[in-house]
């Protein structure tokens, strides 16, 4: 039994999902082997005196298998092929029955070898051509049908992306527009959070959050979800490697992220992290980015959209922030950096309102500095205006919101305290007059001082020309009682 097993492995390669001879020499060589084979049994039966009567009935099917095998595998090659094949099966037939008729020991012995070879060649050329050509074929037919499927399944994913895309490039077409539509109205914070709640409904995920580069990793202008109190709002991890690169960072994985290292410390837990730079030029003004606790939570299409808003975001940003500086200098005195008159007279009439629709109170103080003319005329104008710049600042830091500071006129000076009594006014004002006259002005070789009339909504007047009035009248009595002091109207 070994030696037939070590045979059949010499012989035979069954490595392969179909058994094949490992060689043409291998194959000829057992074909031979089963001529002998068949050989050695006719010469034993004639040598024994084996009766050959029924050796007919045996052969026929022998031979028609004989025929039809050949006919049957070339039938899926060339019609040459099969014509040959058919050919060479009736002259087989036509011979088969010639013998047939002879009842000698020798026909059936030649009619039998004929059989044996002719089937061994049938047999071999069938095997060799399914095994080949129609093996091949169906291999093709199957990666085909494979190739179909996926090529099917690739163009309904791409039809999804594509429609995903085109919806998302709407909807970031409809945000430009809208978004620089507000940079008039409101101010650039404002702008920022519309625009990272706009971004953060585009990708659907994530923490978006708008950076104004000033200091090393930016100021926060917005986030959108809102960051937790816990959370830290700087960014000097990863922004300023923008503010270097000018260029966009994906990072899927940020605890993998090998070819880019923070600048500092994370300053909040996210795993995926979206950057572009915000420039409408070569200076970056800021950064867009965000962030999502989980890992490779978006894709470079995410980046690619948050990419377009560069240089819109930025335009837009940049416009509303010179609004508001256009609009805070037509709102501010450029010297003492307090309002200006016009604000004031605005404010005063719409607190003027609200106090009287619920029934509140308000106070108004009007500043007049103490022989401010003698400081021009003696020292220079020069030194007058350092002078009015350090009483701007002494009453910008002691009047919190709502109480409003404004300029009203040459050295004069006007606060409105909405919600404070005429008493509680003149305290506190007299509480900033005394923080003045303790800074020293060597140069002058005296203090600065000044003087203030205080009235009240609706003791003292209804209307913004009755309360200024009262409020002057109450000034001139300070200026005609030895100035430096405050009086109540």
């Amino acid at each position: 039994m070994a030696p037939v097993l070590s045979y059949l492995e010499r012989v035979f390669d069954f490595s392969g999902e179909r058994v094949r001879f490992r060689s043409p020499g291998a194959e000829a060589f057992t074909l031979i082997l089963l001529m002998l084979l068949a050989f050695l049994l006719l010469f034993l039966g004639v040598a024994l005196g084996v009766d050959m009567a029924p050796f007919p009935r045996l052969l026929v099917p022998f031979l028609a298998v004989a025929t039809l095998v050949p006919a049957v595998a070339f039938f899926w090659g060339t019609p040459a092929g099969m014509a040959v094949a058919i050919f060479q099966g009736v002259i087989t037939l036509f011979l088969s029955i010639i013998w047939l008729r002879s009842a000698s020991t020798t026909g059936w012995f030649f009619l039998l070898t004929l059989a044996l070879c002719e089937t061994a060649l049938r047999i071999g050329a069938a095997r060799e051509f399914l095994d080949g050509d129609l093996y091949s074929h169906l291999v093709k037919y199957t990666d085909l049908i494979e190739e179909k499927n996926e090529i099917e399944t690739n163009i309904a994913s791409l039809e999804t992306r594509i429609g995903a895309t085109r919806e998302r490039g709407e909807r970031l077409l409809k945000l430009i527009h809208s978004t620089s539509r507000l940079e008039e109205k409101l101010s650039p914070r404002q702008v920022a959070e519309e625009l990272a709640r706009q971004v953060r409904g585009i990708l659907g995920r994530g923490r978006c959050l708008i950076y104004r580069f000033i200091g090393k990793g930016g100021d926060l202008l917005a986030s959108y979800p809102p960051l937790p109190e816990e959370f830290s709002p700087f960014g000097d991890d990863f922004n300023p490697l923008i503010a270097q690169r000018r260029e966009n960072i994906f990072l899927s994985d940020v605890a993998k992220a090998y070819h880019i290292h923070p600048v500092a410390p994370q300053e909040r837990p996210f795993r995926t992290l979206l950057m572009t730079p915000l420039s409408a030029g070569y200076e970056v003004w800021g950064v867009l980015r965000v962030e999502d606790e989980e890992p490779t939570a978006f894709d470079r299409e995410d980046l690619m959209t948050l990419s377009a808003l560069s240089v819109p975001g930025a335009l837009i940003l940049q416009n509303a922030e010179l609004f508001s500086q256009i609009e805070k200098l037509a709102l501010i005195d450029g010297l003492t950096g307090t309002f200006r008159r016009h604000h004031f007279e605005e404010r005063l009439r719409a607190e003027l309102a609200r106090a009287r629709r619920e029934q509140g109170t308000l106070s108004l103080v009007l500043i007049d500095l103490d022989r401010f003319k003698s400081i021009n005329d003696t020292f220079g104008h020069l030194e007058g205006d350092r002078v009015l710049k350090t009483v701007g600042k002494i009453l910008n830091e002691n009047v919190s919101s709502p109480g409003l500071v404004a300029r009203y006129g040459g050295e004069e000076f006007v606060l409105l305290l909405p919600g404070i009594s005429k008493e509680s006014a003149a305290a506190a004002t007299d509480a900033i007059r005394k923080k003045l006259e303790a800074i020293p002005f060597p140069e002058f070789n005296r203090s600065i001082t000044f003087s203030a009339g205080v009235a009240s909504f609706p003791a003292d007047g209804a209307t913004l020309e009755t309360l200024t009035n009262t409020a002057d009248q109450a000034l001139y009595k300070a200026k005609s009682a030895g100035r430096n002091r405050v009086v109540t109207a």
